[in-house]
């Protein structure tokens, strides 16, 4: 195990995860808007039977935060925020 596999958390679903990005980013291209690439997300995470919630808006997190401002495109299986996607390299 190498140093950096200790530290995922929920390996085998945040691989698959990734694998979906990358595949969502592919489909889309690299001019493509949010609401494709999320279009493409979220049909690939249906089709693999993962469950989430998409443009999830979350708890207030400090004093003086307006609700609703802080909101996820996804919140996958409750516990992971994928990373913006929309500028991965390949």
């Amino acid at each position: 195990m190498t140093q950096g596999e200790e530290k995922i958390v929920y390996k085998e679903l945040s691989y698959k995860i990734n694998g979906i990005l990358f595949k969502a980013r592919n489909d889309v291209g690299l001019y493509g808007n949010e609401k494709q690439y999320c279009d493409a997300i979220e049909k690939r995470l249906i089709e693999q039977k993962i469950s989430f919630e998409r443009e999830k808006v979350l708890e207030i997190s400090f004093d003086g935060e307006h609700k609703g401002r802080n909101r996820v495109d996804f919140l996958i299986d409750s516990n992971i925020i994928p990373v913006s996607y929309t500028h991965l390299k390949l």
